[in-house]
């Protein structure tokens, strides 16, 4: 995966905790008096996957898109952010069950394994009943966020078992993975979000399929790059 896909952490994860963090304020706002000392996040626990996505080094380490990796591939300062927001940081390090979900507030799932990375090349493949607890956490009122990968570097096949449930799902093709300057490369509601997107890239973006049942808060042309879902009292954010 190219660094330039960064643009997650800068964009996609920055905008997308507002997203995440607008919904359980709403619902948080219906039981309990907000203070202006709060922080939005107080209360939260925000869950990663561990399982999905499980890569080791060659020390047998596991890296890549988890709270503790530092590193150009790691999550470490998409954890910052939820922190300073007053959330709660958790992870799973198996598939989860509707027990599991109910202790969190926000499920994060990025870039599940595919054969070529995972673990001892043996992936841990989503399958019925996880994606039965997910779907019914969301409509209970959980929140979801979904960061796929190209291809070549996710298991897209049976993410979008998980997501076509939400009405979406994961295309294999690449889509401006090389902007030209001057492009407007992401939109938030028609708003231009980057000063500078030639800098920007992104891979395996997702696009709506079986009819797209909430608008995409941003496009690309033609493409939704980021698809922002309600479904039951919850919530799914895919990117």
């Amino acid at each position: 995966m190219r660094i330039g896909v960064r643009i997650i952490w800068l964009v996609l994860i920055a905008t997308g905790c507002l997203l995440l963090f607008e919904w359980s304020l709403r619902a948080s706002a219906q039981t309990a008096p907000a203070t202006q000392a709060a922080l939005p996040g107080a209360g939260k626990v925000v869950a990663l996957d561990y399982f999905y996505n499980h890569q080791v080094d060659k020390d047998g380490k596991q890296f890549a898109y988890i709270w503790e990796d530092t590193g150009p591939l790691g999550y470490s300062q998409f954890g910052e952010i939820w922190k300073k927001a007053g959330a709660t940081l958790a992870h799973m390090d198996h598939a989860p069950t509707r027990a599991d979900l109910d202790r969190v507030s926000v499920y994060i799932i990025a870039s599940p394994s595919n054969e070529q990375n995972a673990a001892g090349h043996k992936p841990n493949y989503i399958e019925q009943p996880a994606i039965d607890a997910i779907v019914q956490w969301v409509k209970d009122g959980g929140v979801l966020a979904i960061f796929a990968n190209n291809s070549d570097a996710c298991d897209l096949e049976n993410l979008n078992k998980l997501t076509k449930q939400f009405g979406i799902s994961f295309g294999k093709e690449q889509c401006d993975t090389v902007p030209k300057p001057g492009d407007t490369v992401v939109e938030y509601h028609g708003e231009q979000v980057a000063e500078n997107p030639e800098e920007i890239s992104y891979s395996g973006g997702p696009k709506h399929s079986e009819g797209f049942p909430n608008r995409p808060p941003f496009q690309n042309g033609n493409t939704s790059p980021i698809c922002n879902i309600f479904h039951g009292q919850g919530r799914q954010f895919a990117g």
